[in-house]
């Protein structure tokens, strides 16, 4: 099983996998059940927490990086973006939350509305597990465009 976190701006540099209770008490957070599967840092200064989860369950992801964003800012660490990976939104979530298919943000229904956790400047993100490659050069920003068109 897949620990720590997606490598969306290379390999971290530091990494944290939540599921593991001694590095919840390293970063001091709680084990009650409502926190995300990993906390990382990559080169580019990014600290993310990601939360995995198998299909469906967006409001139940958003939850958990809530509490665990909360959590890791009272203790002094920083969270700069916030990710959910899973395989996929179930038809009853897309009535609630849309991903924007080139930011990757997830938004309320059809409206404009990002999705936000407290303290984290940049929205929450969904990668999906059967396009991970493109959805990570989409978080990324890399838009390639053919030098022959």
């Amino acid at each position: 099983m897949f620990k720590g976190c997606t490598p969306v701006y290379g390999k971290p540099e530091v990494e944290y996998d939540l599921n593991d209770p001694a590095d919840r008490d390293k970063l001091g957070i709680a084990d009650d059940g409502k926190f995300a599967d990993g906390y990382c840092h990559f080169q580019n200064c990014t600290w993310m927490v990601e939360e995995r989860k198998g299909a469906y369950h967006i409001k139940v992801a958003i939850e958990q990086l809530e509490s665990t964003v909360r959590q890791l800012l009272a203790s002094g660490r920083k969270v700069t973006m916030v990710v959910i990976r899973m395989k996929g939104p179930s038809r009853n979530e897309l009535r609630r939350f849309t991903v924007d298919k080139k930011s990757r943000n997830v938004r309320l229904g059809n409206t404009a509305k990002e999705i936000r956790i407290p303290g984290v400047d940049s929205p929450v993100k969904v990668i999906y597990e059967n396009d991970l490659q493109k959805n990570i050069e989409d978080l990324r920003g890399n838009n390639w465009v053919s030098a022959l068109a």
